[in-house]
């Protein structure tokens, strides 16, 4: 008689490896953090009974204050319109002349000379909110190099 073989068929489905967070015997490895963690809440538990919370929690808190209140400067600063007139900051051509530039800006029924900036090379000119022409006009001239909203945020108020 022949012997007959018994062979087991062979399984389509793959054996995935070990996952690194579980170990040979698959227990989760969270345990690796309890130390941690037990450091954790004693250095918490030490801080709030010493009342060094107190302080750190007055710190947090006056430092969002003192943010708060830039960012509102800085939103307070972002409309550059005063007295219904737009202001722009003009950084000059080189070879500009403010003295000579002032009389005839004054001269124009649309821009004004407002003021100097700290920054050498650059003014203050104001048109009428909303007039897109003076603006326009206003970007468009020979003295200017380059003309931004005279906001907050830029270097010249």
């Amino acid at each position: 008689m022949a012997a007959s073989l018994h062979l087991k068929p062979k399984s389509t489905t793959r054996s995935m490896p070990a996952d690194s967070d579980t170990g040979v015997s698959g227990k989760a490895t969270s345990a690796r953090w309890t130390p941690y963690l037990a450091g954790l809440l004693f250095v918490v538990a030490f801080a709030w009974s010493s009342g060094m919370l107190d302080k750190a929690a007055a710190l947090g808190v006056r430092l969002f204050e003192l943010y708060a209140q830039s960012q509102l400067a800085m939103l307070e600063a972002a409309g550059n319109v005063a007295d219904g007139r737009a202001e722009f900051a003009v950084l000059l051509h080189d070879s500009t002349s403010i003295a000579g530039l002032k009389p005839d800006l004054e001269s124009t029924a649309t821009m004004r000379y407002e003021r100097d900036s700290a920054v050498p090379g650059w003014i203050v000119v104001s048109v009428e909110d909303g007039d897109r022409d003076a603006v326009a006009a206003l970007k468009s001239a020979d003295f200017a190099r380059l003309v931004v909203p005279n906001r907050g945020l830029w270097i010249c108020h």
